[in-house]
């Protein structure tokens, strides 16, 4: 007997439950825990951002950055994983310090893995997003700059 592929039927597959619906809210809060990763500082300088995420339902993991770590995109090994896992990835970048510095920081910005919010070093410009991209100062508050994470992470790709 051959075995029947229905991957495709839309009598299986049914319409696409989209996950966006504020009624989902809570249920996705309580049983689906979104990740954020930050990037570009040490966990000591990100507390109040880590706890707003934590506050939030999020699970939240940390990377120092491509010059601290052996980073796979850098090397051009590929995709990073802390990237790939994650739902939204908020990478601090000081380009007024250093250019040279934070190009690093921009390529693991600019990484399709996830969506990413830009916090700018020493800014305190409102969010303004780009599709699944955002900018933020960083001189904003934790509050601000996780709404503008939460914002992308809805956004449909």
């Amino acid at each position: 007997m051959t075995p029947i592929d229905s991957s495709m039927d839309r009598e299986v597959l049914g319409p696409r439950l989209d996950l966006n619906r504020s009624e989902l809210n809570g249920l996705l809060k309580r049983h689906v825990p979104r990740a954020a990763l930050i990037v570009g500082r040490i966990v000591e300088d990100t507390l109040d951002l880590r706890a707003t995420f934590l506050e939030d339902g999020w699970q939240v993991e940390s990377c120092i950055g491509p010059n601290g770590v052996n980073c796979p995109l850098l090397q051009g090994r590929g995709a990073c994983t802390k990237r790939e896992w994650a739902d939204v990835a908020v990478i601090f970048v000081d380009a007024a310090h250093s250019i040279a510095g934070s190009l690093p920081l921009v390529r693991c910005a600019a990484d399709p893995s996830s969506p990413a919010v830009v916090a700018l070093e020493g800014q305190a410009d409102p969010p303004v997003m780009n599709g699944d991209r955002a900018m933020v100062g960083a001189l904003r508050t934790a509050r601000t700059v996780a709404d503008a994470a939460d914002t992308i992470a809805r956004m449909e790709p």
